[in-house]
């Protein structure tokens, strides 16, 4: 029978960078249920953008197709984050530029 043997030498690199996403989204989560999407959105962007940089050389020596795949999901993902920190930073026009009228 062949055993299987765990390689225990990148546990503590890929549990430190579970940790952080943990972290960076647990926090981006808090931002958003207290009514911060600026900041919510930055946090789950700095937790795709871990995940990359980080977690995909993991990913890529364990599994390369699944890695793949993961890294496409993720690059989705920062798109779309990517997409609304834009719509959140961009200046939102007064009432009056609407044809509104100005109270008072």
């Amino acid at each position: 029978k062949a055993r299987h043997k765990i390689d225990l030498s990148r546990t503590p690199r890929s549990t430190g960078q579970a940790l952080g996403l943990i972290r960076l989204s647990g926090y981006g989560a808090l931002r958003l249920a207290r009514g911060d999407r600026l900041a919510a959105f930055r946090m789950c962007n700095a937790a795709v953008l871990l995940d990359v940089l980080v977690g995909q050389v993991f990913k890529f020596t364990i599994n390369q197709f699944a890695a793949l795949s993961g890294l496409a999901v993720d690059l989705l993902i920062a798109w779309i984050i990517a997409t609304e920190l834009r719509g959140l930073r961009a200046p939102r026009p007064s009432g009056t530029d609407l044809g509104v009228p100005a109270r008072g």
